[in-house]
């Protein structure tokens, strides 16, 4: 008997391109001004953002849009709550006008721009943060990412967003990363409130073949696609393409009465570098292959979302949808995506790792084309989302309800934010309290793996030159372990948004209340759930080569 609880098979993916209608930014606030000049289906789009040091101003002329006839009013939004993965804050258009986005631009110029949001610096974190409503060091997920080969996920006794909407009459779906635990299947999407899950279970899978290897050991690896529990018919389908098939196929089929739950977890621009052809050749003046490719990802996720609001207008249900558009961490320089000019990877904490771009698209929006920079961190979408639709906000969520932030331009409720709190050796964490900014201990969150003399420092795009270097697969490769830095580095990012300047010695009242600040989380933290990786149960071989659960 097939239930609303889970779904247990799936059927094969089938063939499908990206295509439709391309529908077509802030910066940080220290830029100068920004003129974005889009030129979509014959009418033009401007955006401009301009800055001074007392204000900002987004002044936008855009074409009346054809957003479909809406459906007969829902007493709950639709909500899609798309998700990109490593998307630096220098791989958009409002950002780098280098970069071709012009449907993501559009629905930004529309609705509400986020020049002040926060993810955690990685992505098991992020994904849990949103998932949860909690920092990540409350729900035990806070040291590096979950390893493929570790058995263990997001604790079952963490009851999930989609979890809490089915509770109030929302149909839910996932698409895309899981990446919070597939050991046993309890883990997995469709145990954990989901209806549907068409997705990849692991992390890095490559976008053709989606074969995901072990960081730790290369010989390690198998087929990871499902749709709910079944697996995908193998093909060469570009994943991006077959995400939104099915997404368009949910909107299409969906009761309009009902509402949805959408939660979109797009692969890219994650590496491996990989995009069709025609993507690429937007990019015929970036020579540097690997930043060309990402460039080329970037596009491809564009035009994604160009092609969902599309269907969701198309079906009458874009005038009744939330639609939230998000990374989960920072870009990675040293793999060609760009965080220019924070400082900083994702997987560190500086502010390039957590400092990631994002806008607000809703018709219940009081306020629109303006750029929001009030504080807003991932988990605060968490509780909005509840507070939205009527469900039930559990426990004392971290995420705070910033909807009036967002709708009306009010003041933000959250005046700080944990970046995270690591318990396992070498330590690091990192705090935010008004403009100021606290880091202690090392700010790589993948030593040993990787060395801050490559994950740190302000990296322009690499437009040529070169290839990137790109990191090492496997522990070892390193030679000699990096040094471990143990650092205290405090910055007022309101007059220092870049870090540039380390004001510790000069503050050191200003330090210790932040030390202080760091120890009240700490009482409510969960010990890192941090097992030894099991190569011989996780491996892809003891089920035809496919990465399943039932090992843990």
């Amino acid at each position: 008997m097939e239930t609303r609880q889970r779904r247990h098979q799936g059927s094969a993916g089938q063939s499908s391109s990206l295509h439709g209608r391309q529908e077509t930014g802030r910066q940080l606030s220290f830029a100068p001004y920004f003129l974005l000049g889009l030129l979509i289906g014959g009418a033009a789009i401007m955006l401009t953002v301009k800055a001074t040091a007392n204000d900002k101003v987004v002044e936008q002329a855009r074409d009346s849009t054809d957003h479909g006839k809406p459906a007969e009013k829902t007493k709950k939004p639709h909500i899609v709550y798309f998700l990109a993965d490593d998307l630096g804050w220098g791989d958009v258009s409002w950002n780098n006008p280098d970069m071709i986005t012009p449907n993501m631009a559009r629905l930004a110029g529309e609705g509400v721009l986020l020049n002040n949001s926060y993810s955690h610096p990685l992505c098991t974190p992020s994904r849990a943060a949103i998932m949860s409503g909690y920092y990540a060091h409350r729900v035990g997920l806070q040291h590096q990412i979950l390893w493929s080969p570790q058995p263990h996920g997001l604790p079952l006794d963490v009851k999930l967003l989609p979890e809490k909407l089915r509770d109030v009459g929302y149909r839910t779906h996932m698409l895309g990363k899981w990446h919070l635990g597939n050991c046993k299947w309890e883990y997995t999407p469709t145990y954990r409130g989901f209806d549907s899950f068409y997705g990849y279970y692991n992390l890095l899978v490559s976008h053709f073949d989606k074969i995901h290897r072990t960081i730790q050991n290369q010989d390690v690896a198998g087929y990871d696609f499902r749709d709910n529990t079944g697996v995908v018919e193998k093909s060469d389908e570009y994943l991006t393409e077959m995400l939104l098939r099915r997404a368009e196929k949910l909107i299409k089929e969906h009761d309009v009465n009902e509402p949805m739950f959408m939660y979109f977890a797009t692969d890219l621009p994650k590496w491996p570098n990989e995009a069709p052809q025609r993507f690429e050749d937007l990019y015929k003046n970036v020579k540097n292959t690997e930043r060309r490719k990402l460039c080329a990802m970037v596009s491809a996720i564009d035009e994604v979302v160009g092609n969902l609001t599309r269907a969701l207008k198309e079906r009458g249900m874009w005038e009744d949808t939330l639609f939230v558009f998000f990374s989960d961490n920072g870009g990675v320089h040293y793999l060609a995506a760009s965080n220019w000019p924070l400082r900083g990877a994702g997987g560190t904490l500086f502010e390039g790792g957590s400092r990631v771009p994002g806008f607000v698209c809703s018709s219940a929006l009081k306020k629109t084309g303006y750029v929001n920079n009030e504080l807003i961190h991932i988990t605060d979408f968490h509780t909005t989302i509840l507070k939205l639709t009527g469900a039930e906000a559990e426990g004392d969520l971290d995420g705070l309800d910033v909807w009036d932030t967002i709708s009306e331009g009010k003041p933000s409720p959250r005046t700080e934010m944990v970046y995270n709190i690591d318990d396992v050796e070498p330590t690091g964490s990192a705090i935010r309290v008004g403009d100021y900014k606290l880091i202690i201990g090392t700010p790589e969150m993948f030593h040993p793996r990787r060395s801050l003399t490559l994950s740190d420092g302000w990296h322009k795009p690499v437009l040529d030159g070169p290839k990137p270097k790109l990191t090492p697969l496997r522990f070892g490769e390193l030679g000699k372990l990096p040094d471990i830095q143990n650092v205290t580095l405090l910055y007022n990012l309101k007059d220092d948004p870049i870090e540039k300047v380390n004001i510790a010695e000069k503050y050191p009242g200003k330090v210790a209340e932040l030390k202080k600040k760091l120890k009240e989380y700490e009482k409510k933290m969960r010990p890192a759930i941090n097992p030894p990786l099991d190569f011989e149960g996780a491996n892809p071989d003891n089920y035809n080569g496919v990465w399943s659960p039932g090992w843990c």
